[in-house]
């Protein structure tokens, strides 16, 4: 019995060895590799100044490339991988298409109207069905001088690809952002005649304030300036008045001590009490 037991011992462990798959069996090494978008040439409108908000990240999709299938359950790549979440990379892919060139540096021109385009991405993805990438974004355009929104939109793009390499992907998702930053510019566009009268109006109303303030400022100086004279005069006037009455109770007080020595002396020659010397003084 115990021969038969020793034998059947055997005969598993060996089985477990040579199974395939087994926990002793290491998987082939794979390398990940890493997409990013591409990089677009500057293509700012002229003379639009635009600066880019950080994107933000709404979608499900993080570093691994994402897929969908019609029954709404996801499928991760963990071999293919973006060099960032997507908002980032639509971030510096914004930044890139509205940066000036080298020859538009300098001096802003005096038409020039400075916005700001913040937004989210809800979708970057491909869809397994329809072999399609699809890059889903809403956005806002405001105003730089006072915070405003002049556009706001939600927007979604899509590109065919027949297959699903990260390279096909990377360049299909690539293509949906230029088209969106087209779509951007378009509207920047079609707002500047607008806007470059509202930022007219808005610095002429600005001057106009800083103006009215300057000239409060120096009504207001003015009459510092006037109250400190009539508080100087006042204070003269009070002196000069201390001064005379001063000098004018000193010659009562002369004129009364003289009185008193009159009467002193009177006094004394009615009483024969006078010197002869000093009568005739």
């Amino acid at each position: 019995m115990f021969k038969y037991l020793v034998n059947g011992f055997f005969a598993a462990l060996i089985s477990i060895l040579f199974l395939p798959g087994c926990m002793f069996m290491s998987e082939p090494y794979r390398e990940v590799s890493y997409y990013d978008l591409s990089i677009p040439a500057p293509a700012a409108p002229e003379p639009v100044r635009v600066s880019i908000v950080p994107i933000r990240d709404e979608s499900a999709t993080k570093y691994r490339m994402l897929f969908r299938k019609n029954d709404n359950s996801l499928i991760v790549d963990d071999y293919a991988k973006w060099a960032q979440p997507p908002g980032l990379m639509l971030t510096r892919y914004l930044e890139s298409y509205f940066s000036k060139s080298d020859t538009n540096e300098g001096p802003a021109p005096e038409n020039t109207v400075s916005l700001s385009v913040t937004g989210a991405v809800f979708a970057f993805e491909a869809n397994l069905e329809s072999k399609q990438v699809l890059l889903g974004v809403k956005y806002d355009i405001r105003r730089n001088e006072d915070g405003r929104i002049i556009v706001s939109g939600s927007r979604t793009f899509t590109e065919n690809v027949d297959d699903f390499s990260g390279v096909k992907l990377a360049s299909a998702m690539s293509n949906c952002a230029s088209r969106f930053t087209d779509a951007l510019r378009k509207e920047i566009e079609s707002v500047y005649p607008v806007e470059s009268a509202e930022i007219k109006r808005l610095k002429a109303e600005k001057l106009a304030n800083e103006e009215k303030e300057r000239e409060a400022i120096k009504k207001k100086e003015s009459e510092l300036a006037e109250q400190r004279r009539n508080l100087s005069a006042r204070d003269d006037a009070r002196t000069q008045a201390v001064i005379e009455r001063a000098a004018a109770e000193k010659a009562n007080a002369e004129l009364e001590k003289n009185k008193a020595e009159l009467e002193i002396k009177k006094i004394k020659e009615q009483s024969g009490t006078v010197p002869d010397a000093e009568i005739k003084k």
